[in-house]
């Protein structure tokens, strides 16, 4: 299982696009941490965070292998924003809501109590 997974990395890395077409702060990096983020939260709040984070990693997991099968373009920065929004969301208390947000500047993230 472990050479199967590292091939697979090693394999994903080469396909990468150029860096400068894969921007941290794109509104696509956005879509992926709140996605995660979202369903991380809700997983969280029956299974137990780690649970939680496992789970909303699984979309972004198929929608990069899908990528990777032609459907679009794999990138491992939309990877570390479903992990980032996978962490944020499992660990977040159920009470507050992540607003994440785009200016000129680049991405940010609030946080609001909702009760």
């Amino acid at each position: 299982m472990g050479r199967k997974l590292f091939f697979l990395v090693v394999l994903f890395l080469l396909i990468q696009r150029p860096a400068s077409a894969d921007s941290w702060t794109s509104r696509d990096k956005l879509n992926h941490f709140a996605f995660s983020a979202v369903i991380a939260s809700a997983a969280a709040k029956s299974h137990g965070p780690m649970t939680g984070a496992a789970i909303a990693l699984v979309p972004g997991v198929v929608k990069e292998l899908a990528d990777m099968g032609g459907a679009g373009t794999p990138s491992m920065k939309d990877m570390a924003w479903n992990a980032v929004g996978a962490m944020t969301g499992a660990v977040l208390p159920s009470g507050f809501l992540v607003v994440p947000t785009t200016n000129q500047s680049g991405l940010f993230f609030t946080y609001r109590g909702i009760f």
